[in-house]
């Protein structure tokens, strides 16, 4: 039997499981990665897909901000409240080609113990 193909990846996953916690909230790269354990090279292109199916909507940071903290503005990302239903969604199928895996590899390990 074929294995059934994940959609989203671990990582990627995350990210989403990131912005759900608080939707409203607006997160930047730096602060993404360390909170969902990502290298910075998987992060970006994560963003990006996320961005072309509408997940997630971004900006830039206003200059003022930037300048008063003494540093370059940020990209800030935000889960896009409209598509929660969606993202939700995604993350569901995520879930069970996940639970979907482990009972295939469990049943695997116990074909061969």
């Amino acid at each position: 039997m074929a294995k059934r193909a994940r959609r989203l990846s671990d990582q990627a996953a995350a990210v989403l499981l990131l912005f759900l916690q608080d939707p409203e909230r607006e997160r930047y790269g730096l602060e993404i990665i360390r909170e969902a354990n990502l290298k910075s090279g998987l992060l970006y292109p994560i963003l990006h897909r996320f961005e072309e199916r509408g997940f997630l909507t971004s900006a830039w940071e206003p200059q003022e901000v930037a300048v008063a903290a003494g540093r370059r503005p940020r990209r800030l990302y935000r889960l896009d409240t409209k598509q929660l239903s969606a993202t939700e969604a995604t993350l569901e199928e995520w879930r069970q080609a996940v639970k979907e895996d482990r009972g295939a590899s469990g049943s695997m390990r116990e074909a061969f113990a």
